[in-house]
């Protein structure tokens, strides 16, 4: 059972982006089963662990992308990124604790500013990229 399903609408047609985002929603899933599964809080930590890693590595990636094309919106894009970071560091607080309840509270977070942050900040970019490859395009005629 998946909580989050992966859907064409998602991709930014960004390649390097875009098979993160997948990976992301890959944890984010593997995250959910675990809880399902009724494995033990510290096996939850570890999936935990293993996503915040993850998004570590694709926020630098993806902001690099977004300094590499000169994208106006970095600034913002970087404030996202850290409020995410934020709530999923309390969260996995929370469940380290021992306040089970907080797993199903993350997964929906997560699940939620995955859908809104690539529908709308992450095709911003894509579509930025896009122009701007356009216009490169037209130009070299």
């Amino acid at each position: 059972m998946q909580l989050f399903t992966w859907k064409p609408e998602y991709e930014i047609n960004f390649p390097k982006i875009d098979n993160q985002h997948r990976g992301l929603v890959g944890i984010v899933n593997d995250l959910y089963e675990a809880k399902l599964s009724g494995e033990t809080e510290p096996a939850v930590v570890q999936t935990i662990d293993r996503l915040i890693i993850y998004v570590d590595v694709h926020f630098r990636d993806e902001e690099a992308a977004m300094q590499e094309w000169y994208y106006p919106g970095l600034g913002r894009h970087r404030i996202e990124h850290a409020e995410l970071e934020k709530q999923v560091y309390a969260l996995r607080k929370k469940i380290e604790t021992g306040r089970g309840v907080a797993t199903f509270e993350l997964l929906n977070f997560l699940s939620e500013w995955f859908k809104v942050h690539i529908l709308t900040s992450d095709k911003e970019f894509g579509r930025f990229v896009e122009t701007r490859q356009s216009q490169n395009a037209n130009t070299d005629i």
